[in-house]
């Protein structure tokens, strides 16, 4: 592994360990945005950055495209808890029994949830529910 790929696994380990970061040394600031932006995690990446003395940080360039990655995560897990409360809510009334799982509920564990990405939202339900489920579901997209 490359210096760059090293210094992306320290800064997401300090995100997730919520630690500070190990000063990095001769790497490419744009390869680690970059290897960031691949696994969608320049968010949570940027938490540990921002935490880097001023003097060890990304140039201001790549620095503004950490933050701004981090705040259109923000701005766009706010919008996916929305719509899952609306989910939820409408499953109860419909009294449908159902299960949230998988990364909505793991996003309660990280150290900034929000950082938490999903690119779905996972429900079990019974099978017997399947239909009335959809019929939900298909009612929220069309309001």
């Amino acid at each position: 592994m490359d210096r760059n790929g090293l210094c992306f696994l320290q800064l997401l380990a300090t995100f997730l360990n919520n630690t500070l970061p190990v000063t990095p040394r001769d790497v490419d600031w744009n390869q680690v945005y970059e290897l960031s932006k691949i696994h969608s995690l320049s968010g949570a990446v940027y938490t540990a950055v921002r935490k880097l003395p001023v003097a060890q940080r990304p140039p201001r360039e790549t620095f503004n495209r950490f933050a701004s990655a981090f705040y259109a995560t923000v701005l766009r897990a706010e919008k996916q808890s929305a719509l899952i409360e609306n989910i939820l809510e409408k499953l109860n009334e419909k009294k449908i029994p159902h299960l949230l799982i998988k990364g909505a509920v793991l996003r309660a564990f990280y150290p900034v949830p929000e950082m938490r990405t999903l690119g779905d939202i996972d429900l079990m339900i019974h099978e017997e529910d399947w239909f009335r489920t959809d019929a939900t579901l298909r009612g929220l997209a069309m309001s």
